[in-house]
């Protein structure tokens, strides 16, 4: 079909200028807008951490929104376990919280299993989850944890971490910084713990049957950002000495193949005073860092894009085939944008959906 004739297609100019205008521009409503599904959580630790690792990976993701069609299979199944976890601690609380008797358990799986766009894999995928949940409530039949909160979100403002010196951005005191642990917890000792629940494969251990031994110095978890800007703001609500610490909640989503079951363990962090003391500064100078970017943005200019950060110890980042596409009527098509295009050219077909952040 030629322009003009029924279907409107755009130009290479004109899917650049979409994708870069700042958020809420003039031309953000002509690409495809769907409604995310619960919202983001503010700065995160994940989205502190991305405007280092790579300025377009964090312009893309936390400010365009622009997210995977069909998510990935792996993350998927962490996502799903995570929730059925969610489900099974909170209505273990003294005080059940109301979002469990808005939608069942299974229909929130059946939800967001959608998002791997195949029926068949959404199916087998929560058989897995089902799976791992009944080893789970066997292992930990006789659960030591009195869960407090779940997925609840707690925040604090920068200005509150640390207040602008002399010479400062004081704009950026009203900042606020969120975190949304997983599972807080009351121990036997009667002291409060956060938890994070870790799923993995066995893709990085096809030799290994179980977990890998967890390293004496605490490994990738020696210095834990995540854990880090974590604790401060719940010591922050809930008392410096109420909250002892941070457990990993370990679970392997694939079944051992000598066992035919899911290991599972759970560790003490140690958390590095060194780095924690600095938690203030660096969220300070990362919060920054985002402004640079955003104001650049509003110069005209594009976010760079980190070669090194294209591919990680988990696979290629998501925007990988967005920064390798050749031409811009490519990036449109990834886009799912009617664009004009060469007779003989091979466009891709639809990777990406710009959403609209929830209310």
């Amino acid at each position: 079909m030629e322009p003009g004739l029924g279907e409107a297609r755009l130009d290479d100019e004109v899917v650049m200028q979409l994708m870069w205008a700042m958020p809420g521009g003039g031309g953000a409503g002509a690409l495809p807008i769907v409604q995310a599904h619960g919202g983001e959580s503010g700065h995160g630790s994940h989205q502190l951490s991305a405007v280092w690792t790579c300025p377009r990976q964090w312009w893309l993701r936390y400010r365009r929104l622009m997210l995977l069609v069909k998510e990935n299979g792996w993350r998927m199944s962490g996502t799903l376990i995570h929730l059925a976890l969610s489900y099974r601690y909170a209505a273990m609380m003294e005080q059940v919280p109301a979002w469990v008797h808005e939608k069942s358990l299974d229909e929130e799986l059946e939800h967001d299993a959608e998002g791997l766009g195949d029926a068949g894999k959404a199916r087998e995928t929560i058989a897995t989850v089902r799976d791992v949940m009944r080893e789970y409530t066997w292992k930990y039949e006789g659960e030591p944890w009195v869960p407090v909160a779940v997925e609840e979100q707690i925040s604090m403002r920068l200005g509150d971490m640390r207040e602008a010196r002399a010479g400062e951005d004081k704009s950026l005191d009203d900042v606020v910084v969120t975190c949304r642990p997983d599972l807080v917890v009351r121990c036997p000792d009667g002291l409060l713990r956060l938890v994070d629940h870790k799923t993995t494969s066995d893709a990085h251990w096809r030799d290994k049957d179980m977990l890998p031994d967890w390293p004496e110095d605490g490994g990738s978890y020696r210095v834990p950002w995540q854990m880090m800007l974590y604790l401060w703001i719940a010591r922050h609500h809930m008392g410096q000495a109420e909250i002892s610490g941070f457990v990993i909640n370990r679970i392997k989503r694939t079944k051992g193949w000598k066992s035919g079951r899911y290991d599972m363990d759970r560790h003490e962090l140690r958390i590095p005073v060194t780095f924690y003391e600095k938690v203030p500064e660096i969220v300070r100078a990362t919060v920054a860092r985002e402004r640079e970017v955003e104001r650049a943005v509003e110069r005209g200019e594009k976010p760079i894009g980190l070669p090194w950060a294209c591919h990680g110890p988990f696979g290629p980042c998501d925007y990988v085939d967005w920064c390798t596409a050749p031409t811009n009527r490519h990036r449109g098509a990834l886009l799912g944008q009617p664009v004009l295009k060469d007779d003989d050219e091979e466009l891709p077909e639809q990777k990406y959906k710009i959403v609209k952040r929830a209310a």
